[in-house]
């Protein structure tokens, strides 16, 4: 599975066996508050059911949390599409003294993502930034395709 490095123009490769779908997108997201994840096109004459979503997230130590963590998508003329929108739950899972805090989402899901559109995750940081160096911010989606 092909993963790019980069906050703008990420490109991913999603991995499909049989009717399952699996990608992931790593990227540094540093000095900002606001993360996007663009997945990749579902192709023409598919569906496919988001069921699972999990991201990682390294923070500046100056951070409070998250002002939203969303599961949506885009249409085929790259809009984003406002309903039906997911609301994914990011937990605290340790920090570096004085340096970075690690969060994470594991979230089951039922979302639908139609032929041509993408999955998207937009995540805001509530106050403080990401973190610019490695761990990168990631995440990926899990799901069926479907005729």
């Amino acid at each position: 599975m092909a993963v790019a490095l980069s906050a703008s123009g990420v490109q991913s490769v999603p991995l499909i066996v049989n009717n399952y779908w699996e990608e992931s997108i790593q990227q540094s997201c540093g000095g900002t508050n606001f993360c996007a994840f663009d997945f990749s096109r579902v192709p023409t004459a598919k569906t496919l059911i988001v069921t699972n979503v999990s991201c990682g997230f390294t923070v500046t130590i100056a951070s409070s949390g998250f002002a939203s963590v969303i599961l949506d998508k885009r249409n085929a003329a790259g809009d984003i599409i406002d309903l039906p929108r997911i609301d994914l739950f990011p937990g605290k899972k340790g920090e570096v003294a004085n340096t970075v805090q690690f969060w994470a989402v594991t979230n089951q899901v039922s979302h639908i993502v139609r032929q041509l559109q993408r999955a998207r995750i937009e995540v805001t940081v509530l106050s403080g930034v990401y973190y610019g160096g490695p761990p990168f911010q990631t995440c990926t989606v899990v799901g069926i395709l479907t005729p």
